[in-house]
Formats: C-alpha cells, sequence, structure tokens
C-alpha cells in the first residue's frame, strides 16, 4: 500500500505521458507549496511515488492509467488533459 508521507517527508510524485512544458507547469507549482516538498520523479528515479500523474491526452493514457490500477490497485493515479471532454459535458 501506498504510505502517507510524515509532515517532513517528501511526497514523490510520477509523470506519465506529459510532454516537457506540462511537467514544467507540475515542478514550478510543487516548488510554490512550501509547507511541504514534494518532488516529481525524474524518468529513471526508482522511489516509489505517493501518487502518479497521467496526461490523458495521449492516445495511450487512459490505457497506461487502467493497467497501473491494475497492476498496482494500491497506487494512487490522477488523470490530468487540457482537452474538453469528447461530449462537451462537464463532470462538475
Amino acid at each position: 500500500m501506498t504510505k502517507n508521507p510524515s509532515n517532513s517527508d517528501s511526497i514523490f510524485i510520477r509523470s506519465i505521458g506529459m510532454d516537457a512544458r506540462k511537467e514544467a507547469v507540475f515542478r514550478m507549482a510543487f516548488k510554490m507549496f512550501t509547507r511541504r516538498h514534494y518532488q516529481l520523479l525524474d524518468a529513471g528515479d526508482t522511489q516509489t511515488p505517493a501518487v502518479t500523474i497521467i496526461d490523458v491526452d495521449g492516445t495511450e493514457g487512459i490505457a497506461i492509467a487502467q493497467r497501473l490500477h491494475d497492476e498496482r490497485p494500491e497506487q494512487r493515479i490522477l488523470l490530468t488533459s487540457v482537452s474538453p471532454q469528447a461530449d462537451g459535458s462537464s463532470s462538475d
């Protein structure tokens, strides 16, 4: 199970399927939050992330998320997209 880090621990976050521009936005946002230390992992890092952010705008995004959920059901997954839903509806 993914453990909740203590207040002094870094919170590791893995991104999948993001281009460099989107990753830069997340890195900047994580640096701005000073109460906790968030670290966006690089591709070769071996730490277990507290959450995995998956960009579903790519052709494989949903399939990657489903595969990760099947292989590691305890892993927290956050799906992100800059594209509106295909049917134009909102999930509000």
